[in-house]
């Protein structure tokens, strides 16, 4: 069974608080990477979704390029997405990523395709919908869910700021229910994009697990710093995990 996922970014979509990084971080690939090497500057995800939250949500971009970063443009590239984040409080952080063409994952081009839109150069990803079979979907877009649970449980005691277990609350949220996805994708054919509509079709879809996935949600939309409470949905998770996780094959 194949699912046709539709790229419903915009530059439209864009709040208006994130506008001013958009130049800023244009400006930033532009000044730290040599101009004949980039190909196409895209912004993905919530912010030109529509559906980012200011304060909470990061802002991604992804500067695809002709060849391999030099140590240096990669130093640069890093000290204006430390710089940018620090300087821009309507946004948790801005990510400046990068890619080689030629050496870029399936799975990434297929967020390229659908879930984001160019701000510079080539449009290597023109807007259009995609179709493709829903077991190579829900393979190439689920984090492993035994990897997650086993890193974020570790990752919630080492760390010991209020705002890093915060952090971690975050992503609990919004990367296992984008793993739990897996199951809705193979079993009821649904792609969802957002934390919120994940959340949402798994409710519809798996009553019986409702006060797990709202926990996970909560966690992502109000994250905590208590960390017995994040111990106890990796707990709950990890007692339901087989129905829904990614079967990896060794």
């Amino acid at each position: 069974m194949k699912i046709t996922v539709t790229n419903d970014c915009a530059y439209s979509k864009i709040k208006e608080a994130f506008l001013p990084i958009i130049d800023q971080a244009v400006k930033a690939y532009l000044g730290s990477i040599e101009n004949n090497n980039i190909i196409n500057i895209r912004l993905m995800g919530s912010v030109p979704r529509g559906d980012a939250r200011e304060v909470h949500s990061d802002i991604d971009f992804v500067a695809i390029c002709k060849n391999d970063l030099s140590v240096d443009e990669k130093s640069r590239i890093q000290q204006c997405a430390t710089l940018l984040s620090s300087k821009n409080k309507q946004v948790r952080k801005v990510d400046l990523e990068y890619e080689t063409i030629g050496n870029i994952h399936p799975a990434r081009e297929f967020v390229f395709i659908t879930d984001s839109i160019s701000l510079y150069g080539k449009n290597l990803y023109p807007k259009a919908n995609s179709e493709i079979e829903a077991k190579q979907l829900a393979e190439n877009n689920t984090p492993n869910l035994d990897k997650l649970l086993i890193n974020y449980r570790d990752g919630i005691h080492i760390v010991k700021k209020n705002d890093e277990i915060i952090q971690f609350s975050r992503w609990i949220g919004k990367d296992i229910l984008k793993a739990l996805r897996y199951r809705l994708i193979v079993e009821k054919n649904i792609y969802e994009k957002t934390v919120t509509g994940i959340h949402f079709e798994l409710c519809k879809n798996y009553p019986d697990d409702k006060s797990i996935f709202d926990c996970l949600l909560e966690a992502y939309m109000y994250p905590t710093n208590d960390v017995n409470k994040l111990n106890n949905i990796l707990d709950k998770v990890e007692a339901i995990k087989v129905v829904y996780k990614k079967i990896e094959i060794a």
